[in-house]
C-alpha cells in the first residue's frame, strides 16, 4: 500500500516544478502526472478507510469491554458493600440482644443478692434473738446462784 502523504508530496512537487506560461499567472503542469497521482490516492483510500473502520471498530469493542469490566467491578463493589452493611446490621442486632441479656443477668443478680441479703438478715435476726434469750437465761441463772 502506498502512503498517501508521499503521493501528495509528489503532486506538490509537480506543481512547483511547473513552468510559468508566457502570458498570465499560474503554472503549466503535466496533467497526466497529476491525474495518475489522484488515481493512486483513490486506489489507496479504500484500504485506508477499511483500516480506519477496523481501528474504530476495535476501539469501540475495547470501550465496550472496558465498560463491561467497569460495570462488573461496580456491581461487585456494591454487593460487597451490601454484604458489609448486612453484616453490620447483624452485628448491631447481636449487640442489642447481648445488651438485653446482660441487663437481664444484672437484674437477676440484683434480685438474688436482695433475696440472699433478706434471708441473711432474717437468719441474723433469729440468731440475735436466740443469743439474747440465751444471754437472758445465763444472767438469770447467774443471779440465782449469786443469791444463794
Amino acid at each position: 500500500m502506498e502512503d498517501i502523504e508521499d503521493i501528495l508530496i509528489e503532486m506538490e512537487q509537480e506543481i512547483h516544478d511547473g513552468k510559468k506560461p508566457l502570458f498570465g499567472g499560474g503554472v503549466i503542469i503535466d496533467g497526466d502526472a497529476l491525474l495518475a497521482a489522484v488515481d493512486r490516492i483513490r486506489k489507496n483510500l479504500p484500504d485506508m478507510v477499511r483500516e480506519a473502520r477496523q481501528l474504530i471498530a476495535a476501539s469501540e469493542r475495547k470501550r465496550q469491554e472496558d465498560a463491561a469490566r467497569s460495570e462488573a467491578i461496580i456491581m461487585a463493589a456494591q454487593q460487597k458493600a451490601d454484604a458489609l452493611l448486612s453484616d453490620h446490621g447483624i452485628i448491631k442486632q447481636a449487640e442489642a440482644e447481648a445488651e438485653a441479656i446482660r441487663r437481664q443477668a444484672l437484674d437477676f443478680k440484683a434480685r438474688v443478692e436482695g433475696d440472699v441479703r433478706s434471708d441473711v438478715l432474717v437468719l441474723l435476726g433469729r440468731a440475735e434473738k436466740s443469743l439474747s434469750e440465751a444471754l437472758s437465761i445465763i444472767r438469770n441463772a447467774k443471779e440465782t446462784y449469786e443469791k444463794t
